[in-house]
């Protein structure tokens, strides 16, 4: 009796056994451990050796883990698993979620690489053309670096920019002009001193007074009474103070606005008549004369007033200001090529205005340039470039 009972007990385990095995609802006894097929796997799209079993970050590279799909999980070795599911040459699983894969290698035109997953060699005519200056090399950086960067771009557009000089001047109090018209006046009407007439006009040259304002002053008769005194109603000289890197910007004719110091909110205007023909050896400057309506009476000889004039320089391609970046001996553009690839060009600027750079060559209107974070890619960059320069010698002397 003892017997059939203990016959009856084992055969009722092993039926038991044998319907939760094929039920695959069997639990896991105290020792054992889940087969792998049945675990999820997450891995590092750059580096497919690390795995883990949960959501997370590389520690290698800080890049977040992708799951692995069961067709992967044959084997541990990365070459192993199919390349259009974790080859980086490849279709990378970081892009099925809509964005482009950020750590997609690089490759130039004619280079040949092998792909460090699945070991597929690719060429690199279908890859962008860059040509990176000398010293620099193209980076890809992912979405999320270039979130912690700060990374800023901008589109490079067609625009008409317009570049305005602010200064300093002063309403004119000329006792030596006026005395120097005068003595020109006087020898004109004198006979047989065309040496002397001559003489007092090349004076009034050196003074500041063109061809123009020369012959205005033979037809008025006598000198300018305004380098003297201003009455109300009427018009007052402006001296204002031009640097040499204004000089190329400034000619007669031009528009100049004038903010005095007692009523800011009422500008004045007036237009350039002449500038000096000689600099200053003392302040690398000259003098540019206009001549301002006054119609409340509020200038005075020797006032001081704020200057400014607003000068055309055509039209081209211009990218704000803070995208150059100033290298000391060159002038550095990053431009987006797209799917985190940012290519280092050199420009040439002509002129900066309005927060503008107009850049004359290296880079084309509809291009997106960086404007934010330059001098970590501008770092990056160069580092990369010695990196790689470094592996072609390297290359070359194993050879």
């Amino acid at each position: 009796m003892k017997r059939f009972a203990i016959f009856i007990i084992a055969a009722t385990v092993m039926v038991g056994a044998i319907v939760a095995v094929r039920s695959g609802k069997g639990t896991v006894l105290p020792g054992r451990t889940v087969p792998e097929q049945s675990r999820a796997v997450y891995y590092c799209p750059m580096h497919p050796t690390y795995t883990a079993d949960k959501p997370g970050d590389c520690p290698i590279c800080n890049m977040k883990l992708v799951k692995r799909e069961a067709s992967a999980l044959k084997g541990s070795d990365p070459k192993g698993s199919d390349p259009q599911e974790i080859c980086v040459m490849h279709n990378c699983p970081m892009a099925h979620d809509g964005r482009p894969c950020p750590m997609q290698v690089v490759v130039t035109p004619g280079e040949s690489v092998e792909c460090p997953v699945c070991g597929t060699h690719v060429a690199g005519p279908e890859a962008l053309e860059i040509h990176a200056p000398s010293g620099y090399s193209a980076v890809r950086i992912s979405p999320e670096r270039r979130q912690l960067i700060g990374i800023k771009t901008a589109v490079a557009e067609a625009r008409s920019l317009t570049k305005t000089i602010r200064t300093v001047g002063r309403i004119a109090y000329d006792p030596e002009l006026y005395q120097a018209e005068q003595e020109y006046l006087e020898a004109l009407a004198a006979e047989g001193s065309e040496a002397l007439a001559a003489a007092a006009r090349t004076r009034l040259r050196l003074l500041g007074l063109n061809d123009e304002l020369i012959g205005a002053l033979v037809e008025q008769g006598g000198p300018d009474r305004r380098l003297l005194l201003t009455d109300t109603g009427g018009q007052a000289w402006l001296y204002a103070t031009l640097y040499e890197f204004d000089l190329p910007w400034v000619a007669a004719g031009q528009i100049v606005t004038v903010e005095v110091p007692s009523a800011p909110d009422r500008p004045l205007t007036g237009v350039i008549r002449a500038v000096d023909p000689v600099l200053d050896p003392v302040t690398r400057s000259v003098r540019a004369r206009a001549l301002l309506d006054d119609p409340d009476g509020r200038l005075r000889p020797e006032m001081f007033v704020n200057v400014s004039v607003r000068v055309p320089v055509g039209d081209g391609v211009a990218v704000p200001a803070e995208a150059v970046f100033e290298t000391g001996t060159r002038q550095i553009v990053f431009v987006d090529r797209g799917e985190g690839l940012l290519e280092p060009r050199e420009v040439t600027v002509a002129v900066r205005a309005e927060g503008y750079a107009a850049v004359t060559a290296g880079v084309e209107a509809g291009e997106r340039v960086v404007t934010n974070g330059n001098f970590l890619i501008d770092s990056e960059s160069r580092l990369k470039a010695a990196l790689d320069g470094m592996g072609q010698e390297g290359h070359q002397h194993g050879q």
